[in-house]
């Protein structure tokens, strides 16, 4: 990932207020400092775990702090307005096309999300959901957000350990079926919301989305 930045590297994050807390002002105060990091000026430290990397890339990052974590696991315990599920809410991904020249570069990518959960017993983790891929527009001068829009995935209550990785993909100007690079990175803050008959009873960080027993 190039944390060089040159007069034409310009950060624009769209951030949007969130229900519940998803991002506060000192969030976005965060996200700001985060959007800034890729290009090198503001130091700040990241939770950003890389999975695999193949070809070729544009700068990238997880919105994944511990101020706006990465991820909502919304835990809703059996009710009088419900049986019991589990939603997982991801944010997407800061993205960059690939800079190629000293003008503007642009290209098609896109993002999707994958929740797995864990077998205790063995120690596997298994794929249980995974998102259909969203795409849009970027250049190497503006961090797409792409408009705001996370993805959510719903799950039965269950006593389950999940976690979240998020698949980023950068297609050729060219011609946009052709992938050119693909980053996969693993979402580390998770804000866990645990409700039960319309109240939040528990509001709490961990490194994962734990049903309860």
């Amino acid at each position: 990932m190039n944390g060089t930045c040159k007069l034409k590297c310009t950060v624009f994050i769209e951030v949007k207020a969130r229900s519940r807390g998803w991002l506060t002002t000192g969030a976005w105060l965060a996200a700001l400092a985060f959007g800034a990091s890729l290009c090198g000026v503001v130091p700040v430290a990241l939770a950003d775990t890389e999975l695999g990397h193949d070809g070729l890339t544009g700068r990238h990052r997880l919105a994944d702090l511990y101020e706006s974590p990465g991820a909502i696991c919304d835990i809703v315990l059996p009710g009088h307005d419900s049986l019991g599920e589990t939603w997982i809410r991801v944010n997407p991904p800061i993205m960059f096309a690939i800079n190629r020249t000293d003008g503007v570069d642009k290209q098609p990518i896109g993002w999707r999300a994958t929740v797995s959960t864990l077998n205790e017993r063995t120690g596997v983790w298994r794929v249980v959901r995974r998102g259909a891929m969203t795409r849009t527009m970027a250049t190497d001068q503006l961090a797409s957000y792409f408009n705001g829009r996370d993805w959510l995935a719903g799950l039965p209550l269950t006593h389950a350990t999940y976690s979240v990785s998020v698949e980023m993909v950068w297609y050729a100007p060219d011609d946009p079926s052709r992938i050119e690079g693909r980053a996969t990175h693993a979402v580390e803050h998770f804000s866990i919301l645990l409700r039960h008959n319309g109240e939040t009873i528990q509001d709490h960080m961990s490194g994962d989305c734990r049903s309860p027993r």
